[in-house]
């Protein structure tokens, strides 16, 4: 009988070792730890960014930076200038070229005027003095309709001459369809300004991901932080949108608001972006970058802050994203075992 019992012990302990179906219905019955995983996807090169969609982006680099700063200047050829003096040099201030001017002598007041046709958003006017001028009191005003004026730039008796001169560097809401050059000579002499430039605000850059480009993956479970490694100079800035999808084509999710993160440090987006509603997996994340600066200038020329207040143009860089990272769970746990039989003969 002993012996009996035991050979019955030993079958099913070798069944149970052996046969698939019984180790699965085995293993079953017992509690199954499932961990959570974390998990993370970088967007760091060239290929990376050319992936998703960009407006004035450049980014062969393999950082996203604005593809034009400073912005190309306004193309003044064809707009209405005129002058209450020296009516025949008019178009020199506007033919790029330093070595003609706009000139005469006089002692009585004057000015020169462009109409750029509609109104114009300007964030710098840059103008040429020839050297050895003495052009008095100078101002620039601009105005929407000819009859209310702004004042956008002074000088006075005593500036440098011979450099670039701008006025209304870095202004905000600077909208004018007029530009007026007002000069009130110190005396009777002999007058020169040699070129204006107008220069519109810096137009920001934008990338957004491609649409399954940021992929949690089959297991994917949550949405967790956004990290980006980013350089942002005074007067720039650097904005970020997210939002998830569940097959990268309908984006029930709309965009978030908009955050600015700082440079390695990670935001909480597990917020912000839906990650799953029910069984239903939003496994696709999309982000939106948003590159600009708030000021325009040219770091070869010079600028003036007001009267007698010179100071270096603001330099031509703006800010850079060279990587971001994205990190996510995904602790979806697997599928219950289906219970089996097993056959004992």
């Amino acid at each position: 009988m002993k012996n009996k019992v035991l050979r019955f012990v030993i079958i099913i302990v070798l069944v149970v070792a052996f046969v698939p179906g019984v180790q699965y219905f085995w293993k079953s019955k017992q509690k199954i730890a499932v961990h959570a995983s974390n998990a993370s996807q970088i967007l760091s090169s060239s290929s990376d960014w050319s992936a998703g969609v960009s407006s004035n982006i450049e980014s062969s680099s393999g950082s996203l930076n604005i593809s034009q700063l400073p912005p190309p200047k306004i193309d003044t050829s064809g707009m209405t200038v005129t002058a209450s003096k020296f009516d025949s040099t008019k178009l020199n201030l506007v033919d790029a070229n330093l070595s003609t001017a706009f000139m005469g002598t006089t002692g009585d007041p004057f000015y020169w005027q462009i109409d750029f046709g509609g109104n114009r958003q300007l964030s710098c006017v840059y103008f040429y003095e020839f050297v050895g001028s003495s052009i008095g009191d100078v101002s620039i005003y601009g105005s929407t309709n000819e009859t209310d004026w702004t004042a956008i730039y002074e000088h006075f008796p005593g500036g440098p001459d011979g450099l670039w001169h701008c006025g209304g560097c870095g202004s905000a809401n600077m909208t004018y369809r007029y530009v007026r050059i007002s000069v009130t000579p110190a005396y009777s002499t002999s007058l020169f300004f040699d070129e204006i430039e107008f220069y519109p605000p810096t137009a920001p850059g934008t990338h957004t991901t491609a649409a399954t480009q940021i992929d949690g993956g089959t297991n994917f479970w949550q949405w967790q932080t956004f990290t980006p490694t980013e350089t942002v100079p005074a007067n720039t800035a650097v904005t970020y949108r997210f939002r998830s999808s569940v097959n990268g084509t309908d984006w029930t999710d709309p965009w978030s608001a908009v955050q600015t993160p700082t440079s390695g440090n990670a935001l909480d987006i597990s917020g912000l972006v839906t990650s799953r509603s029910g069984e239903t997996k939003y496994r696709y994340l999309q982000v939106e970058t948003t590159l600009s600066r708030s000021d325009n200038g040219n770091d070869l020329r010079h600028c003036f802050d007001g009267p007698g207040s010179e100071i270096p143009c603001p330099p031509t860089i703006g800010p850079s994203v060279d990587s971001y990272s994205i990190g996510y769970h995904t602790e979806q746990k697997p599928n219950k075992p289906v219970a089996q039989t097993a056959v004992i003969q």
